[in-house]
């Protein structure tokens, strides 16, 4: 990740990257309810809980 402060989170590029889906994919998900909305860590950070997105992509 980017930014070693937020290590435990993951932004939309990040789950790109680790769990090969599509950012239309995420953005679509979310949309529907698959995905919870992302949190808002910082002024120039969102992302979601690496636990909770594992959890969902991992079952």
């Amino acid at each position: 990740m980017t930014n070693t402060n937020h290590k435990n989170f993951l932004r939309t590029s990040d789950i790109v990257a680790e769990f090969g889906v599509s950012r239309s994919s995420i953005y679509r998900w979310r949309n529907n309810g698959t995905i919870p909305e992302p949190r808002r860590i910082s002024e120039r950070f969102v992302g979601w809980p690496r636990e909770q997105i594992e959890e969902i992509f991992l079952k």
